[in-house]
């Protein structure tokens, strides 16, 4: 089977539970109703504006994860993007599909447990 060939019955058959493994719960963070505003020198604020930039949150993300005490490391981070990366060209080799979801499933939780999202 070719790559195409592979992805074109992975595609058809993606809801199909004997394939695709178990399903997976994703906590979803509640909805942020309260504003509160901070003020900061302009010097400051170019600060906190670069660094959300690097790690690729917003002001408002990383300034809440910074507030809360949770590390803030980048969304992208990249030995488990390179990690990442790697399994799933590996995974798609093999065309072992659900192992790729289910390590997808893995690194995602991992990143979110990173960012604190």
């Amino acid at each position: 089977m070719t790559d195409e060939e592979a992805g074109e019955f992975y595609y058809a058959h993606r809801n199909d539970p004997d394939l695709t493994g178990e399903p997976v719960e994703l906590e979803t963070p509640g909805r942020l109703s309260r504003v509160i505003s901070v003020r900061f020198s302009p010097d400051e604020a170019a600060v906190v504006e670069q660094r959300a930039r690097e790690t690729g949150l917003t002001m408002s993300a990383y300034v809440r994860q910074a507030a809360l005490g949770r590390p803030v490391l980048s969304a992208l981070d990249p030995a488990s993007m390179e990690r990442l990366a790697e399994l799933v060209a590996r995974t798609v080799q093999k065309s072992h599909l659900h192992e790729l979801l289910s390590t997808v499933a893995d690194d995602v939780a991992h990143i979110r447990g990173k960012i604190g999202a």
